[in-house]
């Protein structure tokens, strides 16, 4: 499943090494699969909200940086499509509970200057219902302005 997610986030500095940051992610997703003898696509967005606590090993300008904490995920949106016109289905279900999932991640945080740096990390989310467990590996970028 491919997909891709934008968002904004606002940093806390908690300690001259220690952060927070919460904010509103959207995320897309998308699918192909031969479901009897057709080509299907699944199509989903979601909402999400992260409360994440961030750890940077050192004040130089390129250190590792760390993040973990919990992220609050609302399906908003979900499309089944087949290109048979006869076959063609459409679902929107809101009535979904919003799941609650934990994220990790470890990377790297760059300092342009002392008002703009970027950050990269691979980051790991987990979720688990009664009757699912959900996993999702991505790669997260930001730009943090400071002011």
């Amino acid at each position: 499943m491919a997909g891709f997610r934008a968002g904004t986030s606002l940093h806390a500095q908690l300690a001259p090494r220690w952060s927070v940051s919460s904010g509103l992610w959207l995320e897309w997703k998308s699918a192909g699969n031969v479901d009897y003898g057709s080509l299907t696509k699944l199509t989903h967005d979601t909402v999400k909200v992260p409360l994440l606590v961030h750890y940077q090993r050192t004040d130089k300008r390129l250190t590792p940086y760390f993040s973990a904490g919990l992220l609050l995920e609302k399906l908003m949106y979900f499309q089944h499509s087949n290109p048979k016109p006869s076959e063609n289905i459409v679902l929107i279900d809101l009535a979904i509970e919003p799941q609650l999932k934990y994220l990790v991640g470890a990377g790297a945080r760059y300092r342009f200057n002392e008002h703009l740096a970027g950050i990269i990390q691979p980051t790991f989310v987990f979720g688990a219902r009664a009757s699912e467990q959900t996993y999702q590996l991505s790669l997260q970028t930001q730009l943090v302005c400071r002011f």
